[in-house]
């Protein structure tokens, strides 16, 4: 077991080398960073708080799907809802692993959290597939969109979307029994 006073110790180590090498690599000097916000306009301000609340919404939709999952995990006697601001704060929280080289570790981070605050393996791992097929759609939409505002032939993105609509909602009650048989 490692004492309490190593855990802090090498997390305190942790976020300084993180700031060095974060300042080293960094072009700009404060005054610099202090100027441009000065400059920015109310565009920048309104993008970082749009930013914000859609970061939110996200957490909130994984929020939900955990605890949609975890429902049906309840009928074994292992459920654990997780409350909202639980849930955005394990979302958040997370999220700063994306910054850490290797791309699994806002995954793994996430994991590492929901596990501690009681949340089943396998509505965390339902969760991850069900927010990557969700992300596949936003993008399809993106994609969409772009097509449309680029004058360009948007119908093979069109089709191929609602393709992937109407086999989802056709086979979808095989798809949730894929997905339950790959977490269990």
């Amino acid at each position: 077991m490692i004492p309490k006073w190593m855990k802090s110790t090498l997390k305190t180590i942790l976020v300084a080398v993180i700031v060095y090498f974060a300042l080293r690599s960094l072009p700009l000097q404060g005054a610099d960073l202090v100027a441009f916000l000065k400059r920015a306009d109310y565009r920048f301000y309104l993008s970082m708080i749009l930013f914000a609340v859609f970061l939110m919404l996200q957490a909130s939709i994984w929020v939900l799907i955990v605890n949609g999952v975890g429902m049906g995990i309840a009928q074994a006697g292992n459920s654990h809802k997780l409350s909202l601001l639980s849930g955005l704060r394990i979302f958040l929280d997370s999220q700063f692993a994306k910054y850490i080289p290797g791309g699994i570790w806002n995954y793994a981070g996430r994991i590492v959290l929901a596990t501690r605050a009681g949340v089943p393996l396998a509505a965390q791992f339902a969760a991850i597939l069900y927010e990557n097929i969700l992300l596949v759609f936003a993008a399809l939409s993106y994609a969409l969109l772009l097509a449309m505002n680029l004058v360009a032939k948007p119908t093979p993105i069109l089709l191929s979307m609602l393709t992937a609509v109407a086999g989802v909602y056709v086979c979808y009650a095989r798809i949730v029994a894929w997905i339950n048989r790959l977490i269990r």
